[in-house]
């Protein structure tokens, strides 16, 4: 007698219920949900009114049951996406600021090749200038004077120094010493590498070892603390004679050079620089 109390409760508020939604033009918000429609669905005394107000009941329930299903799905996507997106990101700015790094130090080098090459065409204009002259007149001591400078510029060692505020007190001072000798002293603003100490010497194939190691020596005798004497097989000729002084930070060829390691330097080890694949050489020391 109870269950059938309650189920006609239930059958006359489905009536109401569907009579109401009619009357106020169909509202969403008095549609049946969850369970409420499986329960309608049981009665097989239904008018049209009732039929129709459970069939759009279940589709509205189907339908938030799908926008429940794709909402999440989108929300796992995003988050998925969203936590790929932070790494790829972060490596994109280390990957930029290591190219920037890279591009303002390939910048810096085409620089100095493009004033070496204007040097060396400077040189060779000169030099044709001469024997254009010789050619046309004898040979005098003016010609043979001229001819003699050329030569003694050809054989001219240079010395580069990228410059750093915190030791060009010390360093000007023992390059200055070379430059009364007759070295060539080219002072560069160190833009790149401007918080690097001095630290390493480079040279070309036809510079003399022993100018190597005589600076080394003033260097480290002076308190700068060298790291690394590379030897640059790859230069080109025009910059053979050359010896640059400044900032090693990639770390080639490193070790604690002392004023007695100077001495012991007898040979170059040929290595390639593993993310160029250019030969280098690091000074070896006699056993």
């Amino acid at each position: 007698l109870d269950y059938e109390r309650v189920n006609l409760r239930q059958r006359l508020r489905l009536a109401d219920t569907a009579i109401e939604w009619q009357r106020r033009g169909y509202p969403a918000n008095l549609l049946l949900r969850g369970g409420l429609i499986s329960e309608a669905k049981k009665y097989d005394d239904l008018n049209e009114l009732e039929t129709r107000f459970i069939k759009q009941s279940s589709r509205r329930e189907k339908t938030k049951q799908q926008i429940w299903f794709w909402g999440s799905a989108i929300i796992i996507i995003a988050l998925s996406v969203l936590s790929g997106g932070l790494f790829r990101a972060r490596e994109a700015k280390r990957e930029a600021e290591n190219n920037a790094q890279n591009q303002l130090v390939a910048s810096l080098q085409r620089e100095l090749e493009i004033s070496r090459q204007r040097e060396q065409y400077q040189l060779e204009e000169f030099k044709k200038q001469l024997q254009e002259i010789q050619a046309q007149l004898p040979m005098d001591d003016v010609i043979e004077q001229q001819i003699n400078q050329v030569q003694k510029i050809e054989n001219l060692i240079s010395i580069e120094y990228f410059r750093k505020r915190e030791d060009l007190a010390v360093i000007g001072n023992i390059l200055n010493q070379f430059k009364e000798e007759g070295f060539d002293l080219r002072i560069i603003d160190a833009t790149v590498v401007r918080n690097q100490p001095t630290n390493a010497i480079w040279f070309g194939k036809n510079v003399p070892i022993d100018d190597v190691k005589r600076l080394a020596r003033d260097l480290i005798d002076g308190g700068v603390e060298i790291r690394s004497i590379i030897f640059k097989d790859n230069w080109p000729d025009h910059r053979s004679r050359l010896i640059q002084l400044g900032g090693n930070y990639v770390g080639t060829c490193d070790r604690d050079w002392r004023i007695e390691d100077i001495d012991r330097i007898t040979s170059i080890n040929k290595f390639p620089l593993s993310s160029q694949n250019i030969p280098v050489g690091c000074a070896a020391l006699v056993d």
